[in-house]
């Protein structure tokens, strides 16, 4: 799963040995960090860098604190629209990306 929010981008996908686990993937330094948010959570989190690794960034993390990352992610929402919450230049310019291609997409599938 792609989890996109204006602070963060994550990679979430379930653990190869151990399905209690996900593991919380990042492209940038703190993103995974900034997600799974452990200020609030009390949660411990070790970002681990893997320097030959498409996501450079990463944690193994229980399923459930995933899920309660989720939670407060969508608890903090107070903004009418997406792409104007994001506040930095290189995150807004990715979403944009993001948006158009999905929009082209959409209209390719189901027109005006």
């Amino acid at each position: 799963m792609w989890l996109i929010t204006n602070t963060a981008f994550v990679s979430i996908v379930e653990h190869r040995d151990d399905a209690s686990k996900l593991i919380v993937r990042g492209r940038f330094k703190g993103d995974v960090e900034r997600f799974l948010n452990p200020l609030t959570s009390g949660l411990r989190v070790i970002e681990e860098v893997t320097p030959s690794a498409d996501y450079r960034f990463r944690s193994v993390v229980p399923r459930e604190e995933v899920a309660h990352a989720m939670l407060r992610s969508v608890s903090k929402i107070n903004y009418p629209n997406f792409k104007d919450s994001i506040k930095a230049a290189f995150r807004k310019s990715i979403a944009m990306r993001v948006w158009s291609l999905f929009h082209s997409a959409q209209m390719e599938r189901v027109g005006r």
